[in-house]
């Protein structure tokens, strides 16, 4: 009898154990993940021109410039030319880390990958994606643990290959082509768009100017 209490003792303690674990192991694999929903809104705000929400991030001024925007603009055009996806609506992230964040094992700062994908269909198609993109860029941005909190520490836009990507868009698109800056606003240059012959990287251009017109881009947005 003895034995037999013993054994359910030892069975119970292994279930509350196992279930105990089950429970960390959930939620440090949920923590995970919310590094991964942080970039997915970083990129959602870069997508839809948010810039007031990622402009606090660069290191670079804030007001009465246009300057953070339109690194920002480079940055997205430069991702889209480099995985082939100017002429995409859509796109899927593909998300790569430096290590699995386990507390108190793990450094609280994590350096993240990113690659470009055709929009897949399903979470399935996404988790292949992983393997199949050889061309990301490893480094393209570190996130940190503070306050329980994951926050982006900083974008890595002097990563070679990303700053040599941005810097050929940057020759081969005049920002200034639409409209330029002035004390007051804006002025237009006195072009005329034949939208048929544009490229898409003008019409992206041509777009985001008029976001810029129009205030959609203003970092001072509420």
């Amino acid at each position: 009898m003895n034995k037999l209490n013993a054994l359910i003792r030892s069975v119970i303690g292994m279930l509350v154990l196992s279930f105990f674990t089950l429970i960390v192991f959930v939620s440090v694999l949920g923590e995970n993940h919310r590094i991964n929903f942080l970039v997915t809104n970083f990129f959602d705000d870069l997508k839809n021109g948010d810039y007031n929400q990622l402009c606090p991030l660069l290191d670079l001024p804030a007001n009465g410039s246009d300057e953070c925007m339109d690194q920002l603009f480079f940055l997205e055009l430069s991702m889209l030319s480099r995985f082939k996806l100017l002429e995409k609506e859509d796109y899927t992230l593909v998300i790569t880390r430096d290590h699995f964040w386990i507390p108190f094992l793990t450094s609280d700062r994590v350096k993240i990958g990113i690659a470009m994908t055709d929009k897949k269909k399903n979470m399935f198609e996404e988790w292949m994606a992983r393997f199949e993109s050889n061309d990301r860029i490893e480094g393209f941005m570190s996130v940190e643990r503070r306050g329980g909190q994951w926050v982006i520490e900083k974008i890595r836009f002097n990563e070679p290959a990303l700053a040599t990507s941005i810097d050929e868009m940057k020759n081969s698109v005049d920002v200034n082509r639409y409209i330029v800056k002035t004390e007051k606003g804006y002025a237009l240059q006195p072009n005329e768009i034949n939208f048929k012959a544009l490229t898409t990287a003008e019409k992206r251009l041509f777009e985001y100017s008029l976001r810029k017109i129009s205030g959609q881009n203003s970092q001072n947005k509420n």
